[in-house]
């Protein structure tokens, strides 16, 4: 959406790189990364869209403080809280743990290149990241894996 000025000039609210389809449905992903930022077990995670026959689900990749564990009681409360705060629409499709979130060189998430990875495709930019190393761990997330 778009609202323009006095003098023409346009201010664009919402990121479309944020932005998944799940059936059909758009949702942004910062209500999910609310709800992670008030778990203390959460050190960092991760949301992008996977292709799922010709849909797209939504994938969650936790990054744990160090020492926490975490059981299945807190991923229900996770996805209980995701749908209540959210919507139903929100709360994945998959959980996975993994060791990094990749960052860029900047310090923003990149969703994009864990989907680009998860897909099976080489990332484009990847020189612009500060820690290309944990994609590795992205190519092998699959739905079998998933929490």
């Amino acid at each position: 959406m778009a609202e323009l000025t006095y003098t023409g000039g346009a201010y664009v609210h919402g990121r479309s790189d944020n932005t998944l389809k799940p059936g059909g449905v758009r949702i942004g992903i910062s209500e999910i990364y609310a709800v992670c930022e008030t778990y203390p077990e959460f050190e960092d995670f991760l949301v992008f869209g996977a292709d799922n026959e010709g849909d797209e689900e939504v994938v969650l990749c936790l990054k744990l403080t160090e020492g926490a564990d975490v059981s299945r009681d807190t991923l229900t409360s996770l996805r209980k809280d995701i749908r209540t705060q959210a919507s139903p629409r929100h709360v994945p499709a998959r959980i996975h743990l993994v060791s990094d979130v990749p960052y860029t060189i900047n310090g923003k998430r990149v969703e994009s290149a864990a989907r680009t990875t998860l897909a099976g495709l080489p990332v484009k930019n990847i020189g612009s990241l500060a820690n290309p190393q944990c994609l590795d761990e992205y190519k092998s997330l699959t739905r079998d894996a998933a929490l």
